[in-house]
C-alpha cells in the first residue's frame, strides 16, 4: 500500500463545496492501493464558505489518521496569523511524516500559501510533492485583485511556489492548458487534469420520481451577488485599475438575471408563474436576501440557508429544473471554472438551465444533454428555457435521463483511480531520478 501525506485545509468536519474533493479522494484512494495520512485544521462553524458539517465525518475511512494543526481560537485575529498557521501546519505535518513515513506529499489548494508548506516539508524530508489546484490560483479569471499589477505579482508568486513540484493537478482541462501556456517550464513535469465529480451512490439510476405539485427550479450552493453588484456600481474603477480579468462580469454568478426572467414570466403569463416554485438551497448573503426581497417574484422563492451535503443532494434530485449560473467572460476566452455542483446536476438526470460562458462547464453540460444552455446574462434565453421545460412538466413529458457515457466520466471512484495512477507515476519517476 502506497502511503501519502495529504494536506488539506478544507476537510471534515468542515463543510462546503471545497471539502468534497479532498474527502472523496481520501475515501476512495485505499481501493486503488493508496492510503492517506491527513494534515488539516479545525472547522469554523461561523464561516460562510466552510461551515461545519459533522455528517461528512461518517464518510471517511474508520482507520484514517488525521493530524490537526493546533491554533488558538483568537489566533485568526492576530496580525501574524499566517505565520502562526504555517508553523502549526508544519508541526502537525512533521509529526505525521515521522510516524507514518509517507512516500509523497499531496497538497490540496486553496489556500495557495500551503504550496510553501508542502515545498518546505519536501525539502526537509527528501519527498516529492504534488500540487492539487481546486481553483487555478492566479490564472483564475473569477478572482478580483486591487490592480492589474497585483494580479501580475500573484502570477509570479504562483510560478515560484510551484517550481519545486514533482507533479501538478488542475481540476479542469482549460485550467491545465492555461497553466502550461503561461508557465511552459512547469509543463516539463507531469501535469494532468482531474475534475471534481459525484458519488454514484447518491444518485441511483432508474429511481421512481413523484411529480412535484409545482414546477420546482433549484439552485444549490452559494451565489456571489455582493461581488457582482459591487463591480456593477464601480465598473469604471474596475476597468481603470484592471481589478478583473478582461471581459469578466461577475453579476451573472448570482440570482439577478434569473429573477429578471421570472419577472418577465410574471408579466406575460401570471398563471404559469403560479405553477412555479424556486428553491435556493444553500448559504445566502444579505445581498442575496435583499435582491430576492425586492423582486416581484419574491413570494415564489424559498431560501433554505446552509444545508448539509446530504440535504443539498436531496434538493438536486427533487428538482424539475436545476439552475447553473456562471460569470460572463470576454469574447474569444474560455472559462476555467466548473462549479462543483455541475457534476451532481448532470448525475441527477434532471434538466439543467445553464447560464454559462464558453469553457469546460459549458462543454460538460452540452455533452451530457437534457439541458438548455444560454449566455450568462441572457434574460430572454433564460425565460425561454424555463418555458421549454415547464411545458414538458405540464404535459408529463419532462425527462430525467442523459447520456450515461458522458456522465460516468465524472464518477468519483473513476476519478480517484486516475489520481492514484498519477501519484504512483510521480513516485516511480522520482525513484528513477534518485537512482540516476
Amino acid at each position: 500500500m502506497t502511503r501519502i501525506l495529504f494536506i488539506s485545509h478544507f476537510f471534515p468536519p468542515t463543510g462546503g463545496a471545497g471539502v468534497q474533493r479532498s474527502s472523496k479522494f481520501v475515501k476512495y484512494l485505499p481501493q486503488f492501493g493508496v492510503s492517506s495520512v491527513v494534515v488539516t485544521g479545525h472547522s469554523d462553524p461561523d464561516s460562510r464558505w466552510s461551515p461545519e458539517d459533522r455528517s461528512l465525518l461518517l464518510d471517511l475511512p474508520t482507520d484514517l489518521k488525521i493530524f490537526r494543526a493546533q491554533l488558538n481560537p483568537g489566533d485568526q485575529q492576530k496580525s501574524d496569523f499566517h505565520l502562526l498557521r504555517r508553523n502549526a501546519y508544519l508541526s502537525a505535518a512533521r509529526a505525521a511524516i515521522r510516524e507514518y513515513s509517507p512516500e509523497l506529499i499531496f497538497v490540496s489548494m486553496s489556500p495557495f500559501q500551503d504550496a510553501r508548506i508542502a515545498a518546505e516539508l519536501a525539502g526537509e524530508f527528501g519527498l516529492p510533492w504534488v500540487a492539487d489546484l481546486r481553483d487555478p490560483w492566479a490564472l483564475d479569471e473569477f478572482q478580483i485583485y486591487k490592480t492589474a499589477w497585483h494580479r501580475r505579482e500573484e502570477v509570479k508568486r504562483m510560478k515560484s511556489a510551484l517550481a519545486t513540484t514533482a507533479g501538478i493537478i488542475m481540476n479542469t482541462p482549460v485550467a491545465k492548458r492555461r497553466l502550461i501556456s503561461t508557465f511552459p517550464a512547469l509543463g516539463e513535469r507531469p501535469v494532468t487534469s482531474i475534475t471534481n465529480g459525484f458519488d454514484s451512490d447518491e444518485f441511483p439510476q432508474g429511481e421512481t420520481r413523484a411529480r412535484n405539485k409545482r414546477f420546482r427550479i433549484v439552485h444549490t450552493g452559494t451565489f456571489h451577488t455582493k461581488l457582482g453588484l459591487n463591480q456593477k456600481v464601480k465598473s469604471t474603477i474596475y476597468k481603470t485599475l484592471g481589478k478583473c480579468h478582461r471581459g469578466v462580469r461577475l453579476l451573472p454568478r448570482s440570482p439577478y438575471y434569473l429573477l429578471r426572467a421570472l419577472e418577465s414570466i410574471a408579466t406575460h403569463n401570471p398563471k404559469m408563474l403560479e405553477d412555479i416554485e424556486v428553491v435556493f438551497a444553500g448559504v445566502s448573503s444579505d445581498e442575496d436576501r435583499k435582491l430576492v426581497a425586492e423582486s416581484a417574484v419574491a413570494g415564489h422563492i424559498t431560501m433554505t440557508g446552509y444545508l448539509g451535503h446530504d440535504e443539498s443532494v436531496k434538493h438536486t434530485r427533487a428538482a424539475d429544473l436545476l439552475f447553473l449560473p456562471l460569470h460572463s467572460i470576454g469574447a474569444g476566452d474560455q472559462s476555467s471554472i466548473v462549479p462543483g455542483k455541475t457534476y451532481e446536476y448532470i448525475a441527477s438526470g434532471n434538466p439543467i438551465l445553464a447560464a454559462l460562458p464558453d469553457g469546460d462547464a459549458k462543454a460538460i453540460v452540452e455533452e451530457a444533454g437534457n439541458s438548455r444552455v444560454v449566455d450568462p446574462a441572457d434574460i430572454p434565453g433564460m425565460e425561454q428555457g424555463i418555458r421549454h421545460f415547464y411545458e414538458q412538466w405540464k404535459n408529463g413529458s419532462l425527462g430525467h435521463q442523459r447520456d450515461a457515457s458522458q456522465v460516468m466520466k465524472y464518477e468519483r471512484r473513476q476519478l480517484t483511480g486516475e489520481l492514484a495512477g498519477f501519484l504512483r507515476a510521480v513516485i516511480d519517476s522520482q525513484k528513477l531520478i534518485v537512482r540516476a
